[in-house]
């Protein structure tokens, strides 16, 4: 296997009646994933104990990380380096616990994309609309107004994301 992606969950009794069913809907559908080639790693950043439970019943994780604080993001980014590392994994790719799997065929695309790109070793796969680039731009809009807003840049050299695709 190439490629181990992490799955970061994060629903407590404060927050269960907004990510619950996203939580849910993201679980079963990962089960797509269970033919593909690559792994699929729980981190929960400390959910209640019956998401916990529904974690463990699942049978879609090769390992379950069940975590005592919320480390917020990164521990996903984190754990799942650590275990690509330890288990001699060529790429990750991590995803939240509001991802919904449609199909199962991107997986192979992933691995393709990142064999064609030497300097990439991690994904992460959210939706991005290129017709309203705005939104998903920190420049314009806010993390608080969209989590899956990003920089449009390379964090070191300044210059300009190169898009590519969608494959």
């Amino acid at each position: 296997m190439d490629l181990v992606v992490g799955f970061l969950s994060f629903v407590t009794e404060g927050n269960y009646d907004r990510r619950y069913d996203n939580f849910k809907k993201s679980v079963s559908s990962l089960s797509l994933l269970q033919d593909q080639p690559c792994d699929v790693i729980s981190i929960d950043n400390n959910s209640c104990d019956s998401v916990k439970e529904e974690l463990k019943q699942s049978g879609v994780f090769k390992e379950l990380f069940l975590l005592d604080k919320n480390f917020y993001d990164i521990s996903v980014l984190y754990m799942t380096t650590k275990y690509a590392v330890e288990n001699d994994y060529k790429y990750m790719m991590y995803i939240y616990d509001d991802f919904i799997s449609y199909n199962d065929n991107y997986i192979s695309d992933c691995i393709n994309f990142l064999d064609e790109h030497s300097n990439v070793h991690c994904l992460r796969v959210p939706m991005y609309n290129f017709n309203n680039s705005y939104l998903y731009d920190t420049k314009y809009t806010a993390k608080t107004v969209n989590p899956d807003s990003v920089r449009h840049f390379n964090s070191i050299s300044r210059q300009a994301i190169t898009w590519h695709g969608p494959y």
